[in-house]
This record gives C-alpha cells, sequence and structure tokens, in this order.
C-alpha cells in the first residue's frame, strides 16, 4: 500500500510531467539564489495552453514546455516548500 494517496494530475504536459494545484517548484540559478515558483494553473489562450505560475512578484505566463524541459525542479521536501511559501507569499 503505497504511502502517498493516489488522485488523477490537473495536467499532463506532453513530456508527460504530472502538475497538480497548488504545488512548489525552484530553479536553481547560476548566481546560487533560488527562485521559487507556485503552480496556478493551466490557461488556454490564443497560443495555445500556457501555465500560471505565482512568484514573489505576482503572477506569471508560461508555456506549459518549460515543465518537460528540466528547468523546474518540484519540491517535496516539506521545509523547502516552507522555504519557497515564505517566499512567494511573505
Amino acid at each position: 500500500m503505497s504511502s502517498k494517496p493516489i488522485r488523477d494530475p490537473y495536467f499532463r504536459t506532453c513530456g508527460g510531467r504530472d502538475l497538480y494545484p497548488d504545488t512548489y517548484f525552484v530553479v536553481h540559478s547560476k548566481d546560487g539564489a533560488d527562485h521559487f515558483y507556485r503552480f496556478v494553473e493551466i490557461q488556454d489562450g490564443a497560443g495555445g495552453l500556457h501555465a500560471i505560475l505565482q512568484d514573489q512578484y505576482g503572477c506569471l505566463t508560461y508555456n506549459t514546455e518549460v515543465f518537460d524541459q528540466g528547468v523546474l525542479e518540484l519540491l517535496t521536501d516539506d521545509q523547502d516548500i516552507a522555504l519557497a511559501m515564505l517566499a512567494i507569499h511573505g
């Protein structure tokens, strides 16, 4: 029996990455600063599907392919998620 509840993803990217609402990601930059993002939703617009991500400055729109390029690292550790929440919402 799995320790994690099984639920359907909110969205599955073309590359096969499952996205769930209110999940947090980090981008590690070369200057050593981490940039945190929260996945909000997928919107269908004139240019196709776009992901809405929130950072400390507000909401940003990205092509859904950003999740398949390996730039965004999913945060799974509770302490890392708490740090991301503080950076974005604090």
